[in-house]
């Protein structure tokens, strides 16, 4: 057998054929392909940005009707109330009328003393105006109060509320305090009543208030107190950043702004604000769940008594109407209701944007509403807004009612 020729043993027949080298791009090339590249992302960013916003507006909106709806079925489920609270952001405003953060709040049932068939005598306070005294021996209530530091036991306290005998009517507490000596010591509770009214005379210069008669009788009564919600270890919700509930235009009934602090601070009998100390912390909103899943009561701020020396409680109040929440964005938060006249104008310690807009005027925002009798809770998208959209009352109150009724009218979930 033949030896093959040197050319063929090193021939490797795996070996693939070269090709000659393949040229780059050039810098122009690259520079031509960047420029149409930003070309493209300067054109569809403003769509894309807009489609997120709407999509986190969206998204917070159902993340807040699940919320409620878990507290709403933890009340059905356990046989007590259960409250939810919306936390102010701040005291000043705007960030008093936002809200991003919500918690799960107990509520317990009402305290009628340690000992069944505990009374409470009701005086009238010596000294504080529109007040009066219920005097409950301590060893009915020995939980109110806190022997080794002699002094309220925290059970109870400012801004709950007390009923006496048969009556429904909340009466609101100001403070405890112990009065007497061993063996008749008392607690007494210190409580508003707006019923009493007493005449002013001068002595001397001075200003003293004139108590009417006790309006109860004198024989000592069966009482109630309701303790305000107080936040549970539950958890709590923080909506996504740049989202809020808008404080300002939320509230109770048709066009309530209830729990927004223009609305809190407005003195019905001068249609002026009331003169309220710099940073007053308007405190939170509690919507309260009964064991039935329907809105027993709400507890916010209210400001009432004489203009120049005002009352500031935080009260319980009952819902004779739907509770309507807007889900904003945080920059679109504006307490002032101007903003709800005819031509609405952005003012420029708010924003420069030219885009800029109020929540109830965004249609990608939505309205969280809650149905106090049937116990329903839907989400509806705020609907284009105009001029035209009136009805009756005030400028402001129109926009707001008008607002509302365009969401509802087919009310959607927010998933939808």
């Amino acid at each position: 057998m033949g030896i093959p020729p040197m050319g063929k043993l090193m021939r490797n027949p795996y070996r693939l054929p070269t090709s000659p080298l393949r040229a780059g791009f050039t810098l122009i090339e690259l520079l031509v392909v960047m420029g149409v590249l930003t070309i493209l992302a300067a054109l569809t960013l403003p769509t894309v940005k807009d489609l997120l916003k709407d999509q986190k507006g969206s998204q917070a909106a159902r993340l807040v009707q699940a919320y409620f709806e878990s507290a709403q079925a933890r009340a059905i489920a356990t046989g007590r109330p259960v409250a939810i609270i919306l936390d102010r952001s701040g005291t000043a405003s705007p960030n008093s009328d936002i809200c991003t953060r919500l918690s799960i709040g107990e509520t317990f049932p009402p305290y009628e003393g340690d000992l069944s068939g505990a009374r409470a005598a009701i005086s009238d306070h010596p000294t504080l105006s529109n007040h009066q005294i219920a005097s409950i021996p301590l060893a009915d209530a020995a939980s109110l109060w806190d022997t080794n530091t002699n002094s309220s036991s925290g059970m109870v306290g400012p801004y709950d509320v007390i009923q006496f005998g048969d009556s429904a009517r909340p009466y609101r507490i100001k403070e405890l305090t112990l009065a007497g000596s061993a063996p008749n010591v008392f607690i007494n509770i210190t409580f508003q009543n707006a019923s009493i009214a007493p005449g002013i005379v001068l002595t001397g210069g001075v200003t003293v208030p004139i108590v009417e008669p006790a309006i109860f009788p004198a024989a000592p009564q069966p009482f109630r107190i309701y303790r305000k919600p107080t936040k549970s270890l539950a958890g709590n919700i923080v909506l996504p950043r740049g989202v809020c509930l808008d404080l300002s235009v939320s509230g109770i009934g048709r066009s309530g702004t209830d729990f927004g602090i223009n609305t809190i601070s407005l003195n019905p009998a001068s249609g002026s604000l009331f003169s309220v100390p710099a940073g007053l912390d308007y405190g939170s909103v509690n919507i309260v769940f009964s064991p039935t899943g329907t809105i027993r009561d709400v507890y916010f701020t209210e400001i009432s008594g004489p203009a120049n020396n005002p009352l500031i409680e935080f009260s319980r109040h009952p819902t004779p109407d739907k509770i309507h929440l807007l889900v904003g964005k945080v920059d679109q938060v504006f307490p002032d209701p101007s903003y709800l006249a005819a031509t609405p104008v952005p003012d420029p310690k708010v924003s420069t944007r030219d885009d800029f807009t109020y929540n109830i005027f965004d249609s990608s925002n939505f309205w969280i509403t809650l149905n106090p009798y049937s116990g329903s809770i839907s989400s509806a998208q705020v609907q284009e807004l105009s001029n035209g959209d009136t009805t009756s009352g005030t400028l402001s109150q129109q926009r707001i009612a008008a607002a509302r009724a365009l969401a509802t009218s087919g009310v959607q979930r927010a998933s939808q």
